[in-house]
């Protein structure tokens, strides 16, 4: 929910104002909280942490973030043993599983069972205007897979008002669009 863009602040309030909501967390959620070295990202990650990082205010968030949610089926988790999961990793697992991480949108079997990934609102690594999710009915199971255009010109527009490096800037601007 946080870095890579200049709305973390209020990412977070809305999020956070959904009904009944819990929030796992993710590899960006530690970077900010400081568990996580930046060293250890790329220099992409960095530029946009450098100028996102201080201008985020809401460090209560971080104490309500949690590692794995059961819904449905699901284990919901950031990601399985800190890999970087995508439709080829071959990977064994013991349950049904809900991951994150790579951004990318996708249903898989492995070990008789189903990973799936709902995708990135926001940070789709495939469309950049493709805001990417899955509708989950919890009690049938049943999975469906949405994508829904938004308005990344707007957040270009945002990033260069507000002074983000061109790196950040031209790191959106040359992503594929789906949608126009």
């Amino acid at each position: 929910m946080v870095n890579y863009g200049p709305w973390s602040d209020e990412c977070v309030d809305l999020v956070m104002s959904l009904p009944g909501i819990r929030v796992l967390e993710g590899n960006h959620e530690r970077l900010f909280r400081g568990d996580e070295p930046l060293t250890h990202e790329i220099p992409l990650v960095q530029d946009f942490y450098h100028h996102c990082r201080p201008l985020f205010t809401r460090e209560g968030f971080f104490t309500d973030l949690l590692d794995h949610v059961d819904l449905g089926i699901y284990r919901c988790t950031h990601t399985i043993d800190d890999l970087r999961i995508y439709p080829d990793t071959v990977i064994e697992v013991d349950r049904h599983y809900m991951v994150g991480h790579t951004h990318h949108q996708y249903q898989i079997e492995r070990s008789g069972f189903t990973i799936v990934n709902p995708g990135s609102i926001g940070q789709n690594r495939k469309w950049i205007d493709s805001a990417d999710f899955l509708i989950l009915d919890t009690a049938t199971g049943e999975l469906e897979f949405r994508s829904v255009p938004y308005d990344v010109d707007r957040l270009l527009a945002e990033f260069t008002k507000r002074g983000f490096p061109q790196q950040c800037i031209q790191y959106y601007a040359n992503k594929e669009r789906k949608f126009g």
